[in-house]
């Protein structure tokens, strides 16, 4: 998941400070796609799932 990625790239990084700006940036990154997804008419619905 997006989750695990930002996780995973932040213990990568070579020192404190640069994991903390890495991981900070990822997670506007997702929350932008994330409200664009929203503003484009997007759902959150899970793919895949089942029509009601």
């Amino acid at each position: 998941s997006s989750v695990h990625g930002i996780v995973t790239s932040g213990y990568a990084a070579n020192s404190a400070g640069r994991q903390a700006d890495e991981t900070w940036e990822q997670i506007e990154l997702l929350v932008a796609v994330f409200i664009k997804g929203l503003e484009r008419g997007g759902t959150l619905d899970h793919a895949g799932a089942a029509p009601s």
